[in-house]
């Protein structure tokens, strides 16, 4: 319930258009309409969808990606997309897991951190 000017909605704005068209130009005409599908505003902004979102899900998806080889991450790209995009059964599934570690180690969900690092380079 912000305006449209907020400088913090137009900054966003403006980096999900980068993306798009890193996207556009990096992918096929029809696997970029698919992960248009996926990350189109009233998607990704439904009313409490990301609510509580467990972020170590984004670490865990990032760090596969960067691991993927070149091609691998070229052909898999829409699917890291849809997952992103949609609350599905892997997501689930982490977020149960994250927050029952949580509660055996004496922790709120968000003070849990995925186990794997980032890599210090990334060939891209």
């Amino acid at each position: 319930k912000t305006h449209a000017w907020d400088a913090t909605i137009a900054t966003v704005r403006k980096f999900q258009a980068a993306v798009a068209s890193c996207l556009q130009e990096t992918l096929s005409p029809n696997k970029f309409a698919q992960i248009k599908k996926y990350i189109t505003p009233h998607n990704i902004w439904e009313k409490n969808k990301y609510e509580g979102y467990a972020t170590q899900y984004l670490d865990m998806l990032n760090i596969k990606f960067i691991q993927m080889d070149l091609p691998k991450r070229e052909k898999n790209l829409s699917i890291f997309a849809k997952r992103l995009g949609e609350i599905d059964q892997l997501y689930l599934r982490e977020k149960k897991d994250i927050h029952n570690f949580a509660i055996e180690q004496g922790l709120h969900p968000d003070e849990i951190r995925y186990a794997k690092e980032y890599p210090e380079y990334i060939e891209w």
